[in-house]
Protein backbone atom coordinates (compact mmCIF):
# COMPACT_ATOMS: atom_id res chain seq x y z
CA UNK A 1 0.00 0.00 0.00
CA UNK A 2 2.79 2.38 0.93
CA UNK A 3 4.56 1.69 -2.37
CA UNK A 4 1.38 2.19 -4.41
CA UNK A 5 0.59 5.47 -2.62
CA UNK A 6 4.20 6.66 -2.67
CA UNK A 7 4.69 7.12 1.06
CA UNK A 8 6.56 5.41 3.88
CA UNK A 9 5.22 2.44 5.82
CA UNK A 10 5.43 4.59 8.96
CA UNK A 11 3.06 7.08 7.37
CA UNK A 12 0.49 4.30 6.86
CA UNK A 13 0.74 3.41 10.57
CA UNK A 14 0.02 7.04 11.39
CA UNK A 15 -3.54 6.42 10.11
CA UNK A 16 -3.89 2.75 11.04
CA UNK A 17 -2.58 1.33 14.32
CA UNK A 18 -2.19 -2.21 12.97
CA UNK A 19 -2.64 -4.40 9.90
CA UNK A 20 -5.87 -5.64 11.48
CA UNK A 21 -7.24 -2.09 11.59
CA UNK A 22 -6.29 -1.61 7.95
CA UNK A 23 -8.04 -4.84 6.96
CA UNK A 24 -11.16 -3.75 8.87
CA UNK A 25 -11.14 -0.51 6.88
CA UNK A 26 -10.91 -2.49 3.64
CA UNK A 27 -13.79 -4.77 4.63
CA UNK A 28 -15.95 -1.86 5.80
CA UNK A 29 -16.48 -0.72 2.18
CA UNK A 30 -17.63 -4.23 1.32
CA UNK A 31 -19.85 -4.32 4.41
CA UNK A 32 -21.52 -1.15 3.12
CA UNK A 33 -22.47 -3.04 -0.06
CA UNK A 34 -23.78 -5.92 2.04
CA UNK A 35 -25.84 -3.46 4.10
CA UNK A 36 -27.55 -2.21 0.94
CA UNK A 37 -28.42 -5.82 0.05
CA UNK A 38 -29.64 -6.42 3.60
CA UNK A 39 -32.00 -3.43 3.45
CA UNK A 40 -33.42 -4.58 0.13
CA UNK A 41 -33.99 -8.14 1.39
CA UNK A 42 -35.72 -6.96 4.56
CA UNK A 43 -38.01 -4.67 2.53
CA UNK A 44 -38.72 -7.29 -0.15
CA UNK A 45 -42.00 -9.09 0.48
CA UNK A 46 -42.39 -10.46 -3.05
CA UNK A 47 -39.56 -13.00 -3.00
CA UNK A 48 -39.10 -15.95 -0.66
CA UNK A 49 -36.32 -15.99 1.92
CA UNK A 50 -34.91 -18.96 0.05
CA UNK A 51 -34.62 -16.90 -3.15
CA UNK A 52 -33.14 -13.98 -1.22
CA UNK A 53 -30.53 -16.26 0.33
CA UNK A 54 -29.53 -17.65 -3.07
CA UNK A 55 -29.37 -14.11 -4.45
CA UNK A 56 -27.14 -13.06 -1.55
CA UNK A 57 -24.78 -15.95 -2.27
CA UNK A 58 -24.47 -14.85 -5.91
CA UNK A 59 -24.18 -11.13 -5.10
CA UNK A 60 -21.51 -11.60 -2.44
CA UNK A 61 -19.45 -13.73 -4.79
CA UNK A 62 -19.54 -10.95 -7.38
CA UNK A 63 -18.63 -8.33 -4.77
CA UNK A 64 -15.75 -10.47 -3.48
CA UNK A 65 -14.43 -11.23 -6.96
CA UNK A 66 -14.57 -7.62 -8.14
CA UNK A 67 -12.82 -6.07 -5.13
CA UNK A 68 -9.05 -6.65 -5.42
CA UNK A 69 -8.36 -5.26 -1.94
CA UNK A 70 -10.84 -7.72 -0.45
CA UNK A 71 -9.13 -10.57 -2.30
CA UNK A 72 -5.75 -9.45 -0.89
CA UNK A 73 -7.30 -9.34 2.59
CA UNK A 74 -8.59 -12.86 2.01
CA UNK A 75 -5.11 -14.10 1.05
CA UNK A 76 -3.65 -12.25 4.04
CA UNK A 77 -6.15 -13.99 6.31
CA UNK A 78 -5.13 -17.38 4.93
CA UNK A 79 -1.42 -16.62 5.41
CA UNK A 80 -1.91 -15.33 8.94
CA UNK A 81 -4.83 -17.28 10.46
CA UNK A 82 -3.75 -16.30 13.97
CA UNK A 83 -5.00 -12.77 13.23
CA UNK A 84 -8.51 -14.14 12.85
CA UNK A 85 -9.65 -11.68 10.17
CA UNK A 86 -11.58 -14.39 8.29
CA UNK A 87 -13.33 -15.83 11.33
CA UNK A 88 -16.98 -15.27 12.11
CA UNK A 89 -17.36 -11.88 13.69
CA UNK A 90 -20.57 -10.24 14.93
CA UNK A 91 -19.32 -6.88 13.63
CA UNK A 92 -19.25 -8.10 10.02
CA UNK A 93 -22.43 -7.40 8.09
CA UNK A 94 -21.85 -10.48 5.89
CA UNK A 95 -22.34 -12.89 8.79
CA UNK A 96 -25.32 -10.95 10.15
CA UNK A 97 -27.12 -11.00 6.78
CA UNK A 98 -26.48 -14.73 6.37
CA UNK A 99 -28.04 -15.36 9.78
CA UNK A 100 -31.06 -13.19 8.99
CA UNK A 101 -31.63 -14.98 5.69
CA UNK A 102 -31.25 -18.44 7.23
CA UNK A 103 -33.71 -17.46 9.99
CA UNK A 104 -36.16 -16.25 7.33
CA UNK A 105 -35.84 -19.57 5.50
CA UNK A 106 -36.52 -21.43 8.73
CA UNK A 107 -39.63 -19.30 9.39
CA UNK A 108 -41.04 -19.93 5.90
CA UNK A 109 -40.21 -23.65 6.10
CA UNK A 110 -37.62 -23.92 3.32
CA UNK A 111 -35.09 -24.91 6.00
CA UNK A 112 -36.27 -27.15 8.82
CA UNK A 113 -36.56 -25.20 12.11
CA UNK A 114 -34.39 -27.77 13.93
CA UNK A 115 -31.50 -27.27 11.53
CA UNK A 116 -28.58 -25.67 13.36
CA UNK A 117 -28.27 -22.08 12.14
CA UNK A 118 -24.60 -21.64 13.00
CA UNK A 119 -23.64 -24.85 11.25
CA UNK A 120 -25.50 -23.83 8.10
CA UNK A 121 -23.95 -20.35 8.15
CA UNK A 122 -20.50 -21.97 8.47
CA UNK A 123 -21.33 -24.25 5.51
CA UNK A 124 -22.42 -21.28 3.38
CA UNK A 125 -19.26 -19.35 4.29
CA UNK A 126 -17.10 -22.37 3.34
CA UNK A 127 -19.00 -22.66 0.06
CA UNK A 128 -18.39 -18.95 -0.65
CA UNK A 129 -14.67 -19.15 0.06
CA UNK A 130 -14.22 -22.39 -1.84
CA UNK A 131 -16.02 -20.96 -4.88
CA UNK A 132 -13.80 -17.87 -4.84
CA UNK A 133 -10.63 -19.96 -4.70
CA UNK A 134 -11.85 -22.26 -7.48
CA UNK A 135 -12.75 -19.25 -9.62
CA UNK A 136 -9.26 -17.78 -9.09
CA UNK A 137 -7.57 -21.12 -9.85
CA UNK A 138 -9.43 -21.30 -13.18
CA UNK A 139 -8.83 -17.58 -13.84
CA UNK A 140 -12.52 -16.70 -13.97
CA UNK A 141 -13.34 -19.38 -16.56
CA UNK A 142 -16.85 -20.03 -15.20
CA UNK A 143 -19.89 -18.01 -14.16
CA UNK A 144 -19.09 -17.54 -10.47
CA UNK A 145 -22.46 -16.28 -9.17
CA UNK A 146 -24.44 -18.85 -11.15
CA UNK A 147 -22.34 -21.76 -9.89
CA UNK A 148 -22.40 -20.38 -6.35
CA UNK A 149 -26.20 -20.11 -6.36
CA UNK A 150 -26.51 -23.61 -7.82
CA UNK A 151 -24.26 -25.12 -5.14
CA UNK A 152 -26.02 -23.19 -2.37
CA UNK A 153 -29.38 -24.41 -3.70
CA UNK A 154 -28.09 -28.00 -3.52
CA UNK A 155 -26.91 -27.41 0.06
CA UNK A 156 -30.29 -25.93 1.03
CA UNK A 157 -32.15 -28.75 -0.72
CA UNK A 158 -30.25 -31.17 1.51
CA UNK A 159 -31.40 -29.14 4.52
CA UNK A 160 -35.01 -29.37 3.38
CA UNK A 161 -34.78 -33.16 3.00
CA UNK A 162 -33.76 -33.62 6.62
CA UNK A 163 -37.23 -32.90 7.95
CA UNK A 164 -37.03 -35.11 11.02
CA UNK A 165 -38.10 -34.82 14.59
CA UNK A 166 -35.35 -33.97 17.05
CA UNK A 167 -35.35 -37.58 18.31
CA UNK A 168 -34.74 -38.90 14.79
CA UNK A 169 -38.28 -40.22 14.35
CA UNK A 170 -39.69 -40.39 10.85
CA UNK A 171 -41.33 -37.28 9.50
CA UNK A 172 -43.59 -36.88 6.51
CA UNK A 173 -40.61 -37.92 4.38
CA UNK A 174 -39.70 -41.61 4.51
CA UNK A 175 -36.36 -41.07 6.21
CA UNK A 176 -34.69 -41.18 9.62
CA UNK A 177 -31.41 -39.98 11.09
CA UNK A 178 -29.33 -41.92 13.59
CA UNK A 179 -25.90 -40.65 14.60
CA UNK A 180 -25.75 -38.27 11.59
CA UNK A 181 -26.63 -41.07 9.16
CA UNK A 182 -29.61 -40.54 6.88
CA UNK A 183 -31.65 -43.60 5.91
CA UNK A 184 -34.83 -43.95 3.87
CA UNK A 185 -37.64 -46.42 4.47
CA UNK A 186 -39.42 -47.50 1.31
CA UNK A 187 -42.57 -49.60 1.48
CA UNK A 188 -42.95 -51.82 -1.57
CA UNK A 189 -46.29 -53.48 -0.98
CA UNK A 190 -47.00 -56.13 -3.63
CA UNK A 191 -49.84 -55.34 -5.98
CA UNK A 192 -52.46 -58.08 -6.18
CA UNK A 193 -50.88 -61.51 -5.86
CA UNK A 194 -47.32 -60.49 -6.68
CA UNK A 195 -44.58 -61.70 -4.37
CA UNK A 196 -42.78 -59.07 -2.27
CA UNK A 197 -39.62 -57.68 -3.83
CA UNK A 198 -36.46 -57.94 -1.75
CA UNK A 199 -34.08 -55.00 -2.01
Amino acid sequence: IAQAVGCSVGNIYHYFKSKDELVIQVTSSVDAQYSVLEESYLADEANSWHDKLLDFVGQTLVISAEDPSLYRSFIHGIRYPQQGILRDNEKRVYFRVLRELVDGCKQEGTIHPDRDREELVADLVALHRGMLLEWRIYEGAFDLPRRGRRMAAALLEGCALSLLDADGAESDLPCTVEEDELSFTLDFAPAGEEAPVLI
